[in-house]
């Protein structure tokens, strides 16, 4: 990757670039003005991307992946519980109105 002083460089090109294309280009050059503009943007948009990268303000490159053994555990102890108040009120020992609340406690992990 280019240094600092190369991404403010084509910043300020892809701006120029950018600006010439939308001012001068699209009303006069038709497609020709569109493609300007198109590629004013794109340097633009990756010098300010790679600035901001090297500052340390740009998104991560990578992100962390969950757990999936215990996403897996979770769901499976979520599973037991609604299997078993499932059962409960299968077997009236609870009324609707405590089934209905005990599940969306279970569900949404509160």
């Amino acid at each position: 990757m280019g240094t600092k002083r190369g991404s403010v460089t084509g910043a300020v090109i892809g701006a120029a670039v950018l600006i010439g294309g939308a001012a001068f280009g699209l009303p006069r050059l038709g497609a020709s003005g569109v493609v300007w503009t198109v590629v004013g943007a794109v340097l633009l948009g990756y010098n300010v991307w790679a600035l901001l990268r090297r500052s340390g303000k740009a998104a991560p490159r990578e992100f962390p992946m969950p757990d999936t053994v215990q996403l897996e555990t979770e769901q499976a102890q979520k599973r037991a519980r609604l299997d078993e108040l499932e059962r409960q009120y299968r077997a009236h020992e609870i009324g609707y109105e405590t089934y209905v609340r005990r599940r969306m406690e279970i569900v949404t992990g509160e």
